[in-house]
């Protein structure tokens, strides 16, 4: 039937176009994420890394087949440019945003789901005009005190034998405080969850090694 076959491929461009699109997005995210068009330590801004990890990680947040939908809320503030290894940066982001997401589902699949309401909270303000400081907030499982006692131990890890290397936190931290001159911090329960804190100067500076290359050494 004719019509039936032009409803079909009308409803099959439909889909190829929105394809099209998330892909589009998804290529402009990885573009800001990994900057292929920069190297370097240069001008770097935070909102847009924030935004370009998040949308990498929209796939985790949004509404999927076992009704999980965490909310994130964003507050930023008006921000200066700094100076840092913008990919490093995404990928100390892209680590403790996952890690918030993890940490809610993991309360999820253990808590009253009609009771439980999951969401991320992201802010950023200047801090005594000397650096900018980074929150991401969870009302995830939290962290026990057991865990916090080594959680930047290279490869200890809370997950399932086989989902994590337990390298994420000690690259994160090696990534903010040695190659930034940074602070990485956090305070967490298991009733509220976890706060990440990551501050980064505001002004060009080289690293305590002074080093120019970005390796991380183990």
């Amino acid at each position: 039937d004719l019509e039936l076959v032009t409803t079909d491929l009308i409803q099959l461009f439909k889909s190829m176009k929105t394809g099209a699109s998330r892909i589009h997005t998804v290529m402009s995210a990885l573009k800001n994420f990994t900057h292929l068009d920069e190297s370097g330590f240069k001008e770097v801004d935070i909102q847009k890394n924030i935004e370009a990890v998040l949308a990498l990680l929209r796939y985790r947040l949004s509404a999927r087949s076992d009704d999980l939908q965490i909310q994130v809320q964003t507050d930023y503030r008006n921000l200066p440019l700094i100076y840092g290894y913008a990919e490093q940066i995404n990928q100390v982001l892209f680590n403790l945003i996952l890690n918030a997401i993890e940490a809610i589902e993991c309360k999820y699949n253990h808590w009253n789901r009609h009771s439980f309401q999951p969401q991320i909270k992201i802010w950023t303000e200047i801090r005594d005009n000397q650096s900018i400081a980074i929150g991401i907030q969870d009302n995830g499982i939290g962290i026990s005190l057991e865990s916090q006692a080594r959680l930047f131990e290279p490869f200890f890890t809370t997950k399932p034998a086989g989902q994590g290397l337990g390298l994420g936190l000690v690259t994160s931290q090696r990534i903010i405080e040695e190659m930034h001159n940074g602070r990485l911090s956090y305070v967490s329960s298991t009733e509220k969850g976890t706060q990440w804190i990551v501050e980064l100067p505001l002004f060009k500076q080289s690293s305590p090694s002074g080093r120019a290359d970005n390796t991380i050494n183990f």
